[in-house]
């Protein structure tokens, strides 16, 4: 997993991952956006990402974000 840097999104900065898995037949690669506030993590959910960003959704950007909780915080 490399951070190819940080993002920042209503006020928030989040880690840009970059994220490569080998496989024996295959890589799997992924990038997305991470954000941790408290217990809950923000991650970016491409299945969201159908149409692209402009002005009139910037305002509503987290909801391209599911989040989740953890039960303290990250050990990074």
């Amino acid at each position: 997993m490399l951070n190819k840097g940080d993002q920042i999104i209503d006020g928030k900065e989040f880690a840009d991952l970059e994220i490569i898995i080998g496989l024996p037949d295959k890589k799997v690669y992924s990038r997305t956006l991470f954000y941790f506030e408290g217990t809950v993590g923000y991650l970016l959910d491409a299945s969201r990402s159908t149409h692209k960003i402009n002005d009139n959704i910037k305002s509503d950007i987290l909801s391209f974000f599911s989040t989740f909780k953890i039960d303290g915080p990250p050990n990074f």
